[in-house]
């Protein structure tokens, strides 16, 4: 799993937990749904790709969280992906 592929999903799991689609942490955070969805992928043009600070920021700050927060989550993600068989 790569950073960007864990921190996508760090932002999917977040959206999930607050009930939010990844179309109202687009609305709420300004960023365009096409951009989230490709975090969510962990792609963009077929190469992994992480969010900008600002962008992730806004989208932080939509899930109610903080940036640190969650590439502490993407990181703790790619921990436990490095140990399982």
């Amino acid at each position: 799993m790569t950073y960007a592929e864990a921190t996508g999903l760090t932002i999917r799991q977040r959206a999930a937990a607050a009930g939010l689609s990844m179309r109202e942490v687009a609305r709420r955070s300004g960023v365009r749904h096409q951009t989230i969805a490709l975090w969510h992928a962990g792609t963009r043009d077929a190469e992994p790709t992480l969010p900008s600070l600002r962008l992730l920021l806004a989208v932080a700050e939509a899930l109610g969280t903080t940036p640190a927060a969650l590439l502490a989550d993407a990181e703790r993600m790619m921990a436990a992906d490095e140990v399982t068989p």
